[in-house]
């Protein structure tokens, strides 16, 4: 709005609110001697410098729609930044409960290719010691004295793939980023 007519409505407000309060000044007293007070100018004057001052306060403090849009802005990228690093904070936690439980099944993979080249060791060896037992029975039982094809056979291998070794690089690469 331009300044002349917040200046108008301003004297306009004023006047009006003079005249009342005079009005109630001099029915209340009618044997009231005309003094300086009792001037329905003095009251217009009063009004104006309270409605004038009430002006000065609500343009120097009261935020302007710019500001209020502003500050509503303000608190919904607040909002919306705080959900965002719940969000995070949830994600966070998650990611890191994946990397326990990827380590725990590398660490359990790697133990059991351990368990597993143990007992293909044993395996070897009892198939070495039944081989040795058959092939002593067999010496002592047979008179022809010819032996069978499998023991000139070379021992079939029961060999595991290299997939220890893998995981025991994962698992050192992953110690090494934590």
């Amino acid at each position: 709005m331009k300044l002349w007519i917040v200046g108008a409505l301003l004297f306009i407000v004023a006047v009006i609110l003079g005249g009342l309060r005079y009005a109630g000044v001099t029915t209340d007293n009618p044997t009231q001697n005309a003094t300086l007070f009792s001037n329905p100018l003095v009251y217009i004057v009063i009004n104006i410098v309270l409605i004038c001052s009430s002006a000065y306060y609500i343009f120097l403090y009261y935020p302007s729609m710019e500001e209020i849009k502003y500050c509503e802005d303000y608190k919904k990228m607040k909002d919306d930044l705080s959900k965002k690093n719940i969000e995070v904070k949830a994600k966070e936690q998650e990611l890191e409960a994946l990397k326990e439980s990827k380590n725990a099944v590398a660490r359990y993979r790697l133990q059991m290719r351990h368990y597993q080249a143990i007992l293909l060791q044993r395996i070897e060896a009892m198939y070495q010691e039944s081989i040795a037992n058959f092939f002593e029975i067999n010496t002592k039982m047979r008179t022809d004295h010819v032996f069978p094809l499998a023991f000139n056979q070379p021992i079939p291998p029961l060999d595991i793939n290299n997939e220890d070794e893998k995981v025991s690089n994962f698992l050192k690469h992953n110690n090494n980023e934590n």
